[in-house]
């Protein structure tokens, strides 16, 4: 994944020198269903004929994190296309598809803020001529919310809402990124290279996307009331001597401050207070949309599993509100 390890070496080889010892606290009050999700996924092995005919109701919306729109360019170039290591998405793709569902991949602009982008997901929202189930990746997860919480007119209009590694509680290395002259300096140049803003990044701040969710709290909450939601968060940890992973420096320097992390995001800051999330180790950031040479993982039993949880979900707040 050239992009993404160019992306990580640059932003995290500046952030090696940052100063900072600050120790952020991040809120794990979600409710963990991991047990229900494994028992789940027992039941739903890859040969499983489950029928979901019921979404076909609804229409799936894909919003995507960090330059989700540069690599679905990057993987056309010939040569790139075969090696599909920039498909992002493919694996839920093909479930959709072979499904027979109604999806849309949402062209928000990747290198945005959440605010800047809510309004795209708020129109797409409104386009919908069925009730809306949105699947969100990193970044995606804080642009959804924000577009959920802006504009509380759409709230109705989705009917559920499965974030993959959200970034709802930011990440220190957003943080360190900002504090050191030389990082801000770069990523401020390599933000505005892909068209995007560095108030980006600055978005993914500890206390920026911590202090959306405190003074958010009540709306969040009536959301939670409208829409079934699950998150999915994951951790992966270091083995010595071992490179296991995309992320392996961000992923160390996480480890080395104390949080256990994906390489991207502590664990803990994919937890939406109050929502119902399924833990899975060994499992980095980007693995849940995409192709890893180090970790393998079943990506469409995935979304059967979640599929089959989601809607026990929606059938209790349908019965419950």
């Amino acid at each position: 994944m050239f992009l993404r390890l160019v992306f990580t070496g640059l932003f995290f080889t500046s952030v090696l020198e940052a100063s900072s010892s600050t120790t952020y606290q991040f809120l794990d009050n979600g409710n963990n269903i991991t047990e229900h999700y494994l028992q789940a996924w027992n039941n739903t092995p890859d040969t499983s004929n489950e029928n979901f005919n019921d979404f076909k109701n609804y229409k799936f919306l894909i919003i995507r994190g960090y330059f989700g729109n540069w690599f679905e360019k990057i993987q056309k170039i010939p040569g790139v296309k075969d090696t599909k290591i920039f498909d992002h998405f493919r694996d839920q793709i093909e479930w959709l598809t072979e499904n027979d569902f109604d999806f849309k991949i949402v062209e928000t602009d990747t290198e945005q803020t959440p605010l800047f982008n809510s309004s795209i997901i708020k129109k797409e929202i409104e386009n919908s001529d069925k009730k809306v189930f949105i699947i969100s990746q990193s970044k995606g997860g804080p642009d959804t919310l924000v577009a959920l919480t802006e504009y509380p007119e759409i709230q109705n209009k989705v009917v559920a809402w499965l974030a993959l590694n959200p970034a709802f509680q930011g990440t220190p290395l957003a943080n360190q990124a900002m504090q050191n002259n030389i990082t801000r300096w770069m990523m401020t140049e390599f933000f505005e290279r892909f068209g995007g803003s560095i108030d980006s990044l600055r978005s993914l701040e500890v206390e920026e996307r911590q202090d959306f969710l405190r003074d958010n709290k009540d709306k969040i909450e009536n959301i939670q009331k409208k829409i079934s939601i699950i998150t999915l968060s994951t951790f992966i940890d270091r083995i010595k001597n071992t490179w296991n992973t995309n992320f392996q420096i961000p992923r160390n320097i996480l480890l080395k401050k104390g949080y256990r992390n994906d390489g991207l995001l502590p664990w803990q800051s994919s937890v939406l207070p109050g929502a119902d999330y399924v833990l899975i180790p060994g499992v980095d950031h980007a693995t849940s949309i995409g192709k890893s040479p180090f970790v393998d993982f079943d990506r469409k039993r995935m979304m059967k599993t979640f599929a089959v949880l989601m809607r026990e979900k929606i059938n209790y707040l349908m019965a419950k509100f």
